[in-house]
């Protein structure tokens, strides 16, 4: 069709889907989560039943799905907040990871932190994952590579990582909503993701974080979403990410 536009880079960011468009303009409107006023209860049911939903879908429990503003962000309270929570100073890596993980970790290391990467193949793969068997404050590793689109072997590292009693950090932003996820089953620590990647609203992501260990606050308020993520809920962008999510995942399995 004559000057007809078609968006093909489903890499940097997905239009959104009907479905969290409507989510979205549903809950505009809502009140604050943690009011005891009636639209406060109604945005909190809300908030829960997005939580809940996430969780189901991405094989975590409801308190372990904490929202966030970003994938960026996300990335951010769980490298630095699983470093701040260790008493050791040694950080290992890889030198593909998205900004969003390097640019933290880097900037540990300009203030002390022991910086190791693993090293990265011609496939754009890493390999050689001995710096995994001692341990660290975090190991970070993203799943799938936003630029070569290549995936990590991600289970191996969690298991080489865990064996030695450190936490992971996985960027999952390329996987979430287009690869099955179960955090339960995967055995990291934390887990980032980005709404927009799968057709939710830009500004929005979501970082899965066990119990324990826990990220360390990095950011100091309201104690909200577990006081990882401090700061009055955006509950119509939390319901648009879970009606995204749904239909993503659905696509997946069908």
């Amino acid at each position: 069709m004559p000057g007809a536009r078609h968006y093909l880079d489903h890499a940097a960011t997905t239009p959104m889907r009907q479905a969290a468009v409507d989510a979205w303009v549903e809950h505009s409107g809502a009140g604050n989560p943690g009011g005891q006023y009636a639209s406060g209860r109604a945005a909190r049911r809300a908030l829960d039943d997005a939580r809940d939903l996430i969780a189901d879908l991405l094989g975590a429990d409801p308190v372990e799905v904490i929202f966030t503003g970003s994938g960026t962000e996300a990335d951010n309270l769980a490298v630095t907040g699983l470093f701040e929570a260790s008493p050791l100073e040694r950080v290992v890596s890889t030198p593909i990871e998205h900004p969003a993980v390097l640019e933290p970790v880097k900037a540990l290391g300009l203030s002390g932190a022991r910086v190791e990467l693993l090293p990265v193949g011609s496939d754009g793969r890493v390999f050689d994952l001995r710096a995994l068997d001692t341990p660290a404050a975090v190991a970070c590793c993203m799943w799938a590579n936003n630029e070569t689109g290549a995936l990590q072997p991600i289970s191996e590292v969690i298991a080489r990582a865990s064996a030695a009693g450190t936490p992971v950090h996985v960027d999952a932003v390329q996987v979430v909503g287009h690869l099955p996820v179960d955090f339960r089953t995967l055995g990291a620590t934390t887990l980032a993701a980005s709404a927009h990647k799968f057709g939710g609203p830009r500004g929005a992501g979501l970082l899965l974080a066990r119990r324990s260990p826990a990220p360390a606050a990095v950011l100091h308020g309201g104690g909200q979403e577990r006081g990882i993520r401090p700061g009055t809920p955006d509950v119509a962008s939390a319901a648009a990410t879970a009606a995204a999510l749904r239909e993503a995942v659905g696509e997946i399995s069908a």
